[in-house]
C-alpha cells in the first residue's frame, strides 16, 4: 500500500518539486496495519522470511514518513506503529539479548526520538514497548529507568510491573545480585514476575557463580517452571 501510494505520489508531480502527500489517518493506520495482517508466504525459507519481515518493518518505517509528510503524525498513530513493531518481533522484544531485529528495534527507538523531536507524549501502550525492549532486548538499564521516570513525570504513571521487570531482565548480566533484589523488591509489594522474567535474573545468577543463590530465588519466588529450571541447568 504505502510503495504504491509512493510510486503513484512520484508519477502524478512535476518533475521539479513534489507535492507532499497527504493521507488521511484511517489510510494511515491501515498501512500499519496491513503490514502485520498481510498475508505471508507458505513454506517460507529462512531467507525469504527474513526478506519479508525486513519488508514488513519498511511498511512501518514509510508509513511514519508519509504521515509526517501529511502532517498527521501524533500519539495514535504512533502507538499503532509501536505496537505493529511489537507485533512483527515475535515475542514483543522479550529475548534477553536479542539486538536489532530486521531493523524494527532500530526503528523503534527512531519512533522515541521522533516523537520526543515532535512534541509528542508516548501513550503508556507505546511506553511499555520502549520499556520492555530496553531491559529485554537492549539489556540496558540506565536506559529503562530514563524511561521509566519519563513516563513517571510526562505521562504521569507509576512504573508498571512490565517495567519493573525490564530493570531486572536489564540488570541481570551487569548486576544479578541487584536484579535479584529488585524481584524480591516486586513480590513484597505482591507484584507477580512473569518466569520469563525469573529465568533471565537466574540464568544471570548462574553465570555469575551463584547456582545456589539462584535456586534460592527461585523457591523463595515460588517458580519452579520449566523455563526457570532450564535456566539453573
Amino acid at each position: 500500500l504505502v510503495n504504491s501510494l509512493s510510486l503513484k505520489a512520484s508519477s502524478d508531480s512535476p518533475a521539479t518539486t513534489p507535492e507532499p502527500v497527504c493521507l488521511s489517518h484511517d489510510a494511515l493506520t491501515m498501512s500499519l496495519r496491513s503490514a502485520v495482517t498481510a498475508p505471508r508466504q507458505s513454506l517460507p525459507s529462512a531467507r525469504t522470511e527474513a526478506i519479508e519481515q525486513r519488508s514488513r518493518v519498511e511498511i512501518v518505517e514509510q508509513t511514519l514518513d508519509l504521515a509526517r509528510a501529511s502532517q498527521q503524525s501524533n500519539q495514535v498513530l504512533y502507538t499503532n506503529a509501536v505496537q505493529a513493531l511489537e507485533a512483527l518481533s515475535g515475542d514483543g522484544f522479550a529475548t534477553p539479548g536479542s539486538g536489532d531485529w530486521m531493523g524494527g528495534l532500530e526503528l523503534l527507538t527512531c519512533c522515541h526520538e521522533r516523537m520526543r523531536a515532535d512534541g509528542i507524549v508516548p501513550s503508556p501502550e507505546a511506553y511499555e514497548v520502549f520499556i520492555t525492549a530496553a531491559g529485554f532486548a537492549m539489556q540496558d538499564p540506565e536506559l529503562v529507568r530514563k524511561l521509566t521516570d519519563e513516563m513517571k513525570h510526562k505521562a504521569g504513571m507509576a512504573p508498571t510491573p512490565a517495567a519493573r521487570e525490564a530493570l531486572c531482565a536489564a540488570l541481570a548480566q551487569e548486576d544479578p545480585d541487584a536484579a535479584a533484589q529488585e524481584l524480591e523488591g516486586m513480590k513484597a509489594d505482591s507484584v507477580f514476575a512473569s518466569q520469563r522474567c525469573v529465568k533471565t535474573v537466574v540464568e544471570g545468577l548462574v553465570a555469575s557463580g551463584q547456582p545456589a543463590e539462584a535456586l534460592q530465588l527461585a523457591k523463595s519466588l515460588g517458580c519452579g517452571g520449566g523455563d526457570v529450571k532450564m535456566g539453573l541447568l
